[in-house]
């Protein structure tokens, strides 16, 4: 019997994925140093390189595990934060959400001051779309959804 390695975006699906360690975070840092003593061309050569490398890879590991439920640390802490985005965008594009203007309608989960205007918990008001995902994300507002979405 043959053992097969599994390479590309199916890892995840099969557990594969080797999580994110602090080390692997303190490797990138040295390398960042070694290639940064000096301002320079070499240093934005490198950092130019290692920001597309890393943003790239996170996109890719991003997707591969967002399948599954059982990673911990880093890699479920921003799984989390991203499947709350894609149903807030989501709820957002298929117009479910009350939106006046360019201000959806939400409810305040806590006390947040919004452009210099405080709101506590509980009070209703227009929050600005760009400002919409952040706060929902951040368990600070809970946006009104329209009476078609209650179903």
């Amino acid at each position: 019997m043959s053992t097969r390695i599994i390479e590309g975006p199916f890892r995840a699906a099969v557990k594969l994925h080797d999580p994110i360690a602090l080390e692997h975070l303190r490797e990138s840092r040295r390398a960042l140093t070694t290639y940064c003593l000096k301002p320079g061309a070499t240093c934005r050569a490198y950092l130019n390189l290692a920001v597309e490398v890393a943003y790239s890879m996170a996109a890719l590991r991003l997707y591969d595990l967002r399948g599954s439920k059982e990673y911990s640390g880093l890699d479920s802490g921003i799984i989390r934060i991203l499947d709350a985005l894609i149903a807030v965008y989501a709820k957002l594009l298929a117009g479910l959400i009350v939106v006046v203007g360019e201000n959806a309608v939400v409810k305040f989960k806590a006390s947040v001051e919004v452009e210099g205007r405080v709101y506590r918990r509980g009070d209703i008001a227009r929050l600005p779309l760009d400002k919409l995902v952040a706060f929902t994300i951040a368990g600070l507002v809970d946006p009104f959804e329209s009476v078609a979405s209650l179903g």
